[in-house]
Parts: C-alpha cells; structure tokens; sequence
C-alpha cells in the first residue's frame, strides 16, 4: 500500500511541476526523493546504464568499470557529458552523514551565518586545493538555498574550469558543478548548469527534528563541499575523451573500438603514453598524473610506477 501511495504521489507532483522544468531529460533520484532535469546536448550517465545506452556505448567495458567504480566511490548519481566533443560535463553528487544530519536544512540558516562559517575555512580549503576561486555566493530557489562559486584547479598539468553549487536539504548533501576542460566556462553552460540547479524537486522537504541547529558543523560540512566538487575521479575518465571528436560521433549503440583505447606496444617503447601511478596514500593506481588522488583526495600523492 505504501509504494502504490509513494507512486500516485510522484505522479501528482509531476502533474504539477512547472512546464519550464520538463525541458530536457528529468530524472528521479529515488534514493533520496528528489527530481532533476538535464538539459539536451548531453550523455546522462546514471549508476542504472538503462537510462542512457548510447551515452554509455561510447565507452570502452573498462572505461564503464572504472566510471561505474568512481561513481560509488565518490557518491555521484548522475554524470552528464557534453554530446559534441566530451569537454564538459556535469556532475550531481550525494553525501550522507552525522554532520548532513545535524544541520539538516541550510536553509534554516541566515545568508550571512553560511558566508561566515565558510569564510573561516575559505582560504587554508583554497590553497590547498592549488585552486583560484570567487568568494562563495548565496542562492535562494524555493525552499532550498545554495552557496556556490565559480574557479579553476589543475588537474594532470591542465586547468579546470569549476562552477558549483552545494545545499544540504533533509540531512544530505546535494551539489551540482560543471567542468570546462577545453577553456573557461561559456555563459551558455553556467545558465546550464544553473537551469539544471533550478530543477532540483524534492517530494517533500521535512523539518530538522533536532533541538538546535548545528552551527558547530556547518564549517566543516561546507569546507568538505567544496573539496568533493573539485576533487574526484570521475573527470578522468571523460578528461581523456576531450577532444576526440570521433569518439563522441560515433553512432550510437556502437561500442568504441577497442584499437581506439589500448595503448600499441611501440608507443609504450617510446615513452609517449604515461605510466601508471599510484597513490602513496590509498594505494589506488590511475594512469594519469593528477594535482590530487582521484579516489582519496590525496594531495600530491600521486607517484610513478615502471612500466603500463
């Protein structure tokens, strides 16, 4: 009886959601009760490979692996890779924890309480990262409120262009960013990305059920925002398509060639593919040389192995 309710319930809120945010492809996140919608002109890659076959089909099964494997490292529900040259790309995260938990509602929150508590981390959170960043903003869409800014970290000897936006809405951590690696974001993919922020429908925004907020942890929770929106592994997967025109026009439902991805014995002779490295933190291994380790956040912790 509860899922039949559950049903005719997200039917109804579907019913009534304003024409504007049924462009595109929309998504439901059941996991946590929320909807959001891609504009076209992308791949959107979800962990259930069902929703975009042709999207997924222009990855090698190793590269899928690695993709599949880095999404539930890194709490990423949806993926979404710009169709023309696989240069940019959107990435829509999920954090559980005590800390989501006890703050609960950021909108619970003055703009200039956010501003302050993040404003005492800002700077150590910046340079730690190597990145340059705008000071963070606040923006208000219904009963959610965001914070978001906009910068560029180096990644594998390549600049990434950055806008996010983060919220924590019934005791998790939502946050949306794009990724230029082909030059500075365009105001067409910021309005995007902004369009896809917009989207976010939740079927139900709950009070926090705790006594007070949680002031003592809204600091650290929004400092850990930032460095999960910069930092992680799903760009390296898309980074090493960018460019490759061919592969993003393949037809769709052909699998790329795998002659396309595997390295030939001569270039490897020759030095110019890279070698592999492996992160002296974790352990985990990646074939390119990243500022921070894709799977735990290391930074410069990357060093060279011998040998592919």
């Amino acid at each position: 009886m509860k899922k039949v309710f559950t049903l005719i319930f997200v039917i109804a809120l579907v019913a009534i959601m304003p024409i504007s945010a049924m462009a595109g492809k929309m998504l439901f996140i059941d996991e946590f009760y929320f909807f959001v919608t891609i504009p076209d002109g992308y791949y959107v890659l979800t962990r259930d490979k069902s929703e975009s076959p042709e999207g997924w089909a222009l990855f090698s099964e190793a590269e899928q692996e690695q993709l599949m494997q880095t999404y539930v490292d890194s709490n990423v529900y949806l993926n979404a890779v710009s169709k023309d040259d696989f240069t940019t790309e959107m990435v829509l995260t999920v954090f559980e924890g005590q800390t989501y938990k006890n703050i609960y509602n950021l909108n619970d929150y003055s703009d200039s309480k956010i501003k302050k508590e993040l404003g005492r981390e800002w700077e150590s959170t910046v340079q730690e990262l190597g990145m340059k960043a705008d000071s963070v903003e606040i923006y208000q869409n219904g009963d959610i409120k965001y914070f978001y800014t906009r910068g560029t970290v180096p990644s594998g000897g390549r600049t990434v262009y950055v806008m996010l936006y983060s919220t924590i809405v019934n005791g998790i951590m939502v946050q949306c960013n794009v990724r230029s690696y082909d030059g500075p974001l365009t105001s067409e993919e910021e309005s995007e990305l902004k369009q896809v922020v917009d989207s976010i429908h939740f079927t139900r925004i709950m009070k926090n059920p705790n006594k007070s907020l949680g002031y003592s942890a809204l600091g650290g929770a929004l400092k850990w925002a930032i460095i999960a929106a910069v930092v992680g592994g799903v760009s390296a997967v898309v980074k090493g398509k960018a460019g490759k025109k061919g592969a993003a026009a393949a037809a769709p439902g052909q699998p790329a060639s795998p002659a396309d991805q595997q390295p030939a014995a001569a270039d490897i002779a020759s030095g110019t593919v890279p070698a592999i490295y492996v992160c002296k933190k974790c352990g985990a291994q990646f074939n390119r040389l990243t500022a921070f380790c894709p799977n735990c956040g290391g930074s410069d912790t990357l060093e060279e192995k011998t040998g592919l």
